[in-house]
Protein backbone atom coordinates (compact mmCIF):
# COMPACT_ATOMS: atom_id res chain seq x y z
CA UNK A 1 0.00 0.00 0.00
CA UNK A 2 0.88 3.63 -0.40
CA UNK A 3 1.71 6.09 2.58
CA UNK A 4 -2.04 7.52 1.94
CA UNK A 5 -3.62 3.71 1.27
CA UNK A 6 -2.07 2.82 5.03
CA UNK A 7 -3.10 5.59 6.83
CA UNK A 8 -6.92 5.71 5.32
CA UNK A 9 -7.18 2.01 3.72
CA UNK A 10 -8.09 1.11 0.24
CA UNK A 11 -11.45 -0.16 -0.56
CA UNK A 12 -11.96 -4.04 -0.83
CA UNK A 13 -13.45 -3.98 -4.52
CA UNK A 14 -9.80 -2.31 -5.49
CA UNK A 15 -7.60 -4.05 -2.68
CA UNK A 16 -8.39 -7.27 -5.13
CA UNK A 17 -8.11 -5.72 -8.25
CA UNK A 18 -4.20 -4.70 -7.52
CA UNK A 19 -3.99 -8.02 -6.19
CA UNK A 20 -4.55 -9.35 -10.01
CA UNK A 21 -7.89 -11.57 -8.52
CA UNK A 22 -9.96 -9.54 -11.01
CA UNK A 23 -11.13 -6.38 -12.18
CA UNK A 24 -12.83 -4.23 -10.17
CA UNK A 25 -16.22 -4.85 -11.45
CA UNK A 26 -15.68 -8.65 -11.30
CA UNK A 27 -14.12 -8.41 -7.62
CA UNK A 28 -17.46 -6.72 -6.69
CA UNK A 29 -19.45 -9.25 -8.19
CA UNK A 30 -17.30 -11.80 -6.14
CA UNK A 31 -17.22 -9.88 -2.83
CA UNK A 32 -21.38 -10.20 -3.21
CA UNK A 33 -21.31 -13.59 -3.61
CA UNK A 34 -19.53 -14.34 0.14
CA UNK A 35 -16.40 -15.67 -1.57
CA UNK A 36 -14.25 -12.99 0.55
CA UNK A 37 -13.40 -13.27 3.94
CA UNK A 38 -11.37 -10.08 5.87
CA UNK A 39 -9.52 -11.58 8.81
CA UNK A 40 -11.88 -14.82 9.11
CA UNK A 41 -15.39 -12.90 8.44
CA UNK A 42 -17.17 -12.79 5.03
CA UNK A 43 -17.74 -9.33 3.82
CA UNK A 44 -20.17 -8.69 1.42
CA UNK A 45 -19.43 -4.85 0.75
CA UNK A 46 -16.83 -4.12 -1.74
CA UNK A 47 -16.21 -0.73 -0.23
CA UNK A 48 -15.40 -2.12 2.91
CA UNK A 49 -11.68 -0.59 3.92
CA UNK A 50 -8.98 -2.86 4.10
CA UNK A 51 -6.09 -1.76 6.17
CA UNK A 52 -2.80 -2.39 6.76
CA UNK A 53 -2.53 -5.67 8.59
CA UNK A 54 -5.82 -6.86 7.22
CA UNK A 55 -6.10 -10.82 5.94
CA UNK A 56 -8.29 -10.91 2.82
CA UNK A 57 -8.70 -14.59 1.53
CA UNK A 58 -10.77 -15.49 -1.59
CA UNK A 59 -12.24 -18.90 -1.73
CA UNK A 60 -9.56 -19.64 1.63
CA UNK A 61 -7.12 -18.38 -0.05
CA UNK A 62 -5.05 -15.04 1.36
CA UNK A 63 -4.20 -12.37 -1.35
CA UNK A 64 -2.06 -9.49 -1.12
CA UNK A 65 -1.17 -6.78 -2.83
CA UNK A 66 2.20 -6.87 -1.14
CA UNK A 67 3.17 -10.03 -3.19
CA UNK A 68 6.53 -10.18 -4.81
CA UNK A 69 5.46 -8.55 -8.66
CA UNK A 70 5.67 -11.25 -11.25
CA UNK A 71 5.60 -11.30 -15.06
CA UNK A 72 5.39 -14.20 -17.59
CA UNK A 73 4.87 -14.37 -21.23
CA UNK A 74 2.98 -17.00 -22.47
CA UNK A 75 2.99 -17.93 -26.09
CA UNK A 76 -0.86 -18.39 -26.52
CA UNK A 77 -2.34 -20.93 -28.71
CA UNK A 78 -5.29 -19.62 -31.50
CA UNK A 79 -8.89 -21.36 -29.89
CA UNK A 80 -7.70 -19.82 -26.67
CA UNK A 81 -9.85 -17.12 -25.35
CA UNK A 82 -8.55 -14.52 -22.76
CA UNK A 83 -11.18 -15.13 -19.92
CA UNK A 84 -11.46 -17.26 -16.63
CA UNK A 85 -15.02 -18.87 -17.57
CA UNK A 86 -16.19 -18.94 -20.88
CA UNK A 87 -19.99 -19.17 -21.30
CA UNK A 88 -20.04 -21.44 -24.48
CA UNK A 89 -17.36 -24.07 -22.99
CA UNK A 90 -14.09 -22.48 -25.46
CA UNK A 91 -10.62 -23.04 -23.98
CA UNK A 92 -9.47 -20.37 -21.84
CA UNK A 93 -6.02 -18.85 -21.20
CA UNK A 94 -6.24 -19.44 -17.76
CA UNK A 95 -7.71 -23.04 -17.82
CA UNK A 96 -4.43 -24.32 -19.74
CA UNK A 97 -1.45 -21.98 -16.84
CA UNK A 98 -0.43 -24.85 -14.62
CA UNK A 99 -1.73 -24.26 -11.51
CA UNK A 100 1.63 -23.53 -9.88
CA UNK A 101 1.40 -20.18 -11.29
CA UNK A 102 -1.45 -19.07 -8.38
CA UNK A 103 -4.07 -16.06 -9.59
CA UNK A 104 -2.91 -14.29 -12.49
CA UNK A 105 -4.67 -11.28 -14.50
CA UNK A 106 -3.50 -10.83 -18.55
CA UNK A 107 -1.80 -7.71 -19.49
CA UNK A 108 -4.33 -6.85 -22.11
CA UNK A 109 -6.31 -9.70 -24.97
CA UNK A 110 -5.64 -11.23 -27.77
CA UNK A 111 -9.14 -12.73 -29.41
CA UNK A 112 -9.50 -16.29 -30.32
CA UNK A 113 -7.92 -16.11 -34.01
CA UNK A 114 -4.77 -14.82 -33.10
CA UNK A 115 -1.62 -16.26 -31.30
CA UNK A 116 1.87 -14.84 -29.88
CA UNK A 117 2.91 -13.08 -27.35
CA UNK A 118 0.74 -12.68 -23.54
CA UNK A 119 2.00 -11.14 -20.86
CA UNK A 120 1.00 -12.21 -17.22
CA UNK A 121 1.10 -11.34 -13.87
CA UNK A 122 -0.04 -11.55 -10.62
CA UNK A 123 -0.83 -7.92 -10.23
CA UNK A 124 -3.65 -5.82 -11.23
CA UNK A 125 -2.24 -2.53 -10.60
CA UNK A 126 1.01 -3.49 -13.04
CA UNK A 127 -1.05 -4.92 -15.39
CA UNK A 128 -3.41 -1.77 -15.57
CA UNK A 129 0.32 0.28 -16.17
CA UNK A 130 1.45 -2.35 -19.16
CA UNK A 131 -1.55 -1.78 -20.95
CA UNK A 132 -2.38 1.92 -20.14
CA UNK A 133 -2.55 4.08 -23.41
CA UNK A 134 -0.49 6.36 -21.96
CA UNK A 135 2.23 4.71 -21.23
CA UNK A 136 2.66 3.35 -24.97
CA UNK A 137 4.38 0.34 -24.78
CA UNK A 138 4.69 -1.07 -28.09
CA UNK A 139 3.18 -4.29 -29.64
CA UNK A 140 4.81 -6.00 -32.63
CA UNK A 141 2.71 -7.95 -34.87
CA UNK A 142 3.19 -10.24 -38.33
CA UNK A 143 0.44 -10.45 -39.80
CA UNK A 144 -0.52 -12.53 -42.97
CA UNK A 145 -2.86 -10.49 -45.21
CA UNK A 146 -4.47 -11.54 -48.61
CA UNK A 147 -2.90 -9.09 -51.26
CA UNK A 148 0.35 -7.32 -51.54
CA UNK A 149 -0.28 -4.05 -49.70
CA UNK A 150 0.28 -0.29 -51.92
CA UNK A 151 2.89 1.61 -50.56
CA UNK A 152 0.10 4.39 -50.10
CA UNK A 153 -1.51 2.04 -48.09
CA UNK A 154 1.43 1.94 -45.80
CA UNK A 155 1.73 5.37 -45.91
CA UNK A 156 -1.79 6.05 -44.66
CA UNK A 157 -1.54 3.36 -41.86
CA UNK A 158 2.06 5.09 -40.75
CA UNK A 159 0.15 8.71 -40.79
CA UNK A 160 -2.99 7.16 -38.93
CA UNK A 161 -6.45 6.37 -39.99
CA UNK A 162 -9.64 7.05 -38.83
CA UNK A 163 -12.62 3.78 -39.29
CA UNK A 164 -16.38 4.77 -38.53
CA UNK A 165 -15.18 7.31 -35.81
CA UNK A 166 -12.75 5.38 -34.48
CA UNK A 167 -9.00 6.71 -34.63
CA UNK A 168 -6.14 4.47 -34.89
CA UNK A 169 -2.89 6.42 -34.15
CA UNK A 170 -0.17 6.16 -36.46
CA UNK A 171 1.60 2.29 -36.42
CA UNK A 172 4.89 1.37 -37.86
CA UNK A 173 4.31 -1.48 -40.82
CA UNK A 174 6.51 -2.76 -43.85
CA UNK A 175 6.51 -5.29 -45.70
CA UNK A 176 8.28 -8.53 -44.80
CA UNK A 177 10.83 -9.84 -47.32
CA UNK A 178 9.13 -14.13 -46.47
CA UNK A 179 6.15 -14.07 -48.35
CA UNK A 180 3.30 -16.72 -48.11
CA UNK A 181 2.94 -17.57 -51.30
CA UNK A 182 0.33 -17.84 -53.80
CA UNK A 183 -1.83 -14.47 -53.02
CA UNK A 184 -0.92 -13.77 -49.80
CA UNK A 185 1.79 -11.52 -48.10
CA UNK A 186 3.09 -10.92 -44.73
CA UNK A 187 3.44 -7.22 -43.20
CA UNK A 188 4.93 -6.20 -39.56
CA UNK A 189 3.30 -4.11 -37.91
CA UNK A 190 4.02 -2.47 -35.13
CA UNK A 191 1.35 -0.32 -32.37
CA UNK A 192 2.00 1.74 -29.77
CA UNK A 193 -1.24 1.12 -28.40
CA UNK A 194 -3.87 -1.56 -28.25
CA UNK A 195 -7.56 -1.35 -29.34
CA UNK A 196 -9.83 -3.98 -29.85
CA UNK A 197 -9.34 -6.05 -33.32
CA UNK A 198 -7.06 -3.01 -34.33
CA UNK A 199 -5.38 -4.53 -36.85
CA UNK A 200 -7.62 -6.87 -38.53
CA UNK A 201 -9.96 -3.41 -39.21
CA UNK A 202 -7.41 -1.55 -40.12
CA UNK A 203 -6.17 -4.21 -42.87
CA UNK A 204 -9.58 -4.90 -43.88
CA UNK A 205 -10.23 -1.31 -44.38
CA UNK A 206 -7.37 -1.21 -46.84
CA UNK A 207 -9.13 -4.42 -48.69
CA UNK A 208 -6.58 -6.93 -46.96
CA UNK A 209 -8.30 -9.73 -45.52
CA UNK A 210 -6.52 -10.78 -42.35
CA UNK A 211 -5.29 -14.77 -42.28
CA UNK A 212 -2.52 -14.70 -39.49
CA UNK A 213 -1.68 -12.43 -37.04
CA UNK A 214 0.84 -13.59 -34.40
CA UNK A 215 2.04 -10.78 -31.32
CA UNK A 216 5.71 -11.49 -31.66
CA UNK A 217 6.56 -8.95 -28.90
CA UNK A 218 4.90 -6.55 -26.39
CA UNK A 219 6.84 -3.97 -24.74
CA UNK A 220 10.42 -5.73 -26.28
CA UNK A 221 9.12 -9.07 -24.35
CA UNK A 222 9.52 -11.30 -27.44
CA UNK A 223 8.50 -14.83 -28.29
CA UNK A 224 11.97 -15.75 -29.19
CA UNK A 225 12.16 -19.54 -29.91
CA UNK A 226 9.07 -20.25 -27.91
CA UNK A 227 5.94 -22.76 -29.13
CA UNK A 228 2.29 -22.27 -28.82
CA UNK A 229 1.08 -22.93 -25.31
CA UNK A 230 4.90 -22.69 -24.04
CA UNK A 231 5.48 -19.97 -20.60
CA UNK A 232 8.65 -18.66 -19.41
CA UNK A 233 9.28 -16.30 -16.46
CA UNK A 234 10.10 -12.92 -17.53
CA UNK A 235 10.02 -10.94 -13.81
CA UNK A 236 13.56 -9.95 -14.69
CA UNK A 237 11.87 -7.10 -16.98
CA UNK A 238 9.96 -5.48 -14.25
CA UNK A 239 12.83 -3.21 -13.05
CA UNK A 240 13.07 -2.07 -16.38
CA UNK A 241 9.55 -1.73 -17.79
CA UNK A 242 8.56 -0.24 -14.05
CA UNK A 243 11.40 2.29 -14.00
CA UNK A 244 9.52 5.44 -15.46
CA UNK A 245 6.13 4.06 -12.88
CA UNK A 246 8.21 5.60 -9.77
Amino acid sequence: MTESETTRGIRLNKYLSDAGVASRRASDAIIQSGRVEVNNIIELHPARRIMDGDRVCVDGIPVGVDDPPKLWIYYKPIGEICTYHDPEGRPTVFDALPPSLGKVISVGRLDISSEGVLLLTNRGDIARYLEHPDQAFTRTYRVRIHGVMSDRTLHSIRAGVSIDGMHYRPADIEHEQSRAGGSNSWVRITLHEGKNREIRRICEYFGHSVSRLIRVSYANIDLADMHPGEIRDVSDTLPHLLAKKS
